[in-house]
Order: C-alpha cells, then sequence, then structure tokens
C-alpha cells in the first residue's frame, strides 16, 4: 500500500516529523459531527461546499475555502450535506507551540491569542493552509519545508486575526488613568474624613466650655472643602 493510500485512511493522525501538530482528514458527501472541543487551536477548511458551523451560541454557513478559527477548549459542532464528494481538512495545533510563535510575534503578550472571529475568508491563508496539506500528504516533502509553511501560516494569522495587541495596549492606557482617578478619590475621602472629624471635636468642645460659660481665644471658623477630581 502506497503511502497516499495510507493517508487517506487515516481521519486523525500525527505527522511523523512535525511535533505539536496533529492533522484531521475526510473525504465524503456528507458528515455530522456532534457538539465536542479539542485542546488545540484547530483550523478547518472545505473543498467543493458550503458547511454549517456551530459556535460560541451562533450558527455560520461556511463558504467553501473559508476556513474557521476554534479556540482551544471551545465547544463547536459541524455538518454537511452535499451531492458530491466534498474534502475535508483539519489543522489542530498544540497550545504551547501556539503560546511560543505569538511570543515571538506579539512582544509583549503572554498565553494564547484570542481571534476575532471564527470563520475567516482569506484567499491567501486559504491557499497556504491547503498546500501544508498536500505537503504534509506527500510523504517525500521536505521536512523543512513543512515547518516553514506551518510556522509562516500561525505567524499571518496571530497578526491579521489576533485581538491581543490593541486590546491589551488600550487596557494599559485606561488602567494607568483609573488609578490616578482612584488615588485622587481616596485623598479626597480621606480629608472629608479628617474635616468630619474636626467638626464632630468642635462641637463636643464649644458644648463644653459653654457649660463652663467659657469661650476660648483662637477658635476660628472650618472652611468649606473644595476639591477637584
Amino acid at each position: 500500500m502506497n503511502a497516499n493510500a495510507i493517508y487517506k485512511q487515516r481521519r486523525v493522525w500525527q505527522p511523523q516529523h512535525i511535533n505539536n501538530i496533529e492533522i484531521a482528514y475526510r473525504d465524503a458527501s456528507a458528515f455530522s459531527l456532534p457538539a465536542h472541543f479539542h485542546e488545540e487551536l484547530e483550523i478547518t477548511i472545505m473543498q467543493g461546499s458550503n458547511w454549517k458551523f456551530d459556535y460560541q451560541g451562533s450558527k455560520f454557513i461556511v463558504p467553501p475555502l473559508s476556513f474557521t478559527l476554534t479556540q482551544p477548549g471551545e465547544v463547536h459542532k459541524a455538518s454537511f450535506n452535499s451531492q458530491i464528494n466534498c474534502r475535508f481538512h483539519g489543522l489542530r495545533i498544540n497550545t504551547s507551540l501556539l503560546k511560543e510563535l505569538t511570543q515571538e510575534t506579539i512582544k509583549h503578550v503572554r498565553g494564547l491569542p484570542l481571534f476575532s472571529t471564527p470563520v475567516v475568508a482569506d484567499k491567501e491563508l486559504s491557499k497556504l493552509i491547503l498546500t501544508f496539506h498536500k505537503l504534509v500528504e506527500n510523504f517525500n516533502t521536505s521536512i523543512l519545508k513543512q515547518q516553514s509553511l506551518l510556522f509562516q501560516i500561525i505567524e499571518k494569522l496571530i497578526l491579521r486575526y489576533t485581538r491581543n495587541s490593541p486590546t491589551l495596549k488600550n487596557i494599559g492606557n485606561f488602567g494607568s488613568a483609573l488609578a490616578k482617578r482612584v488615588r485622587r478619590t481616596y485623598i479626597l475621602l480621606a480629608m472629608y474624613i479628617k474635616r468630619a472629624r474636626c467638626i464632630f471635636l468642635r462641637k463636643h468642645c464649644v458644648n463644653a466650655l459653654q457649660k463652663n460659660k467659657f469661650t476660648p481665644a483662637g477658635m476660628l471658623p472650618i472652611k468649606p472643602l473644595t476639591f477637584d477630581l
């Protein structure tokens, strides 16, 4: 049996010389996958038909050659029914590799990237993803070429469709302004507490002195307190 026949028999498998990824393959006219999840980022693309994709409470119709991005741990369902045989490709990327490449691509980001859309229509990336599957299918292809293309795909996905970079910057700027306002509010609160204590003490001192029919010199009125945030 040749290598191509072996490849087509396997629905889910790991390439021998590329760590941290898993390949899913299906050639059929219909299928229905119940709700499930993966520990990896999953990139799914189909040739020949629209297909249905349920993800994060929303339902999508995915056109041929568009692809889906399923975050690790997110429950999803998929199905399609066609008059012709269609080819389904899945690429699952281990979170450790995804974290490493994200940190190299966006320096200040730690952890997993958050992708902005579950369904992507990107002709260039779709072509690269299909090319990668063809390279992996051919057991005689250079391992270096396969790895290089895989890293290129992941880098482009991070740069084009991740939300981490602008979101973290905005949060950082907002956080600085918020911290300043909180500090100023605490200062104002402390000043009002001090003023209230002064009023309380003054009132009791005056009552005590009035009982003795004595008015101390130097007891000045308390000025109103103003403070701008």
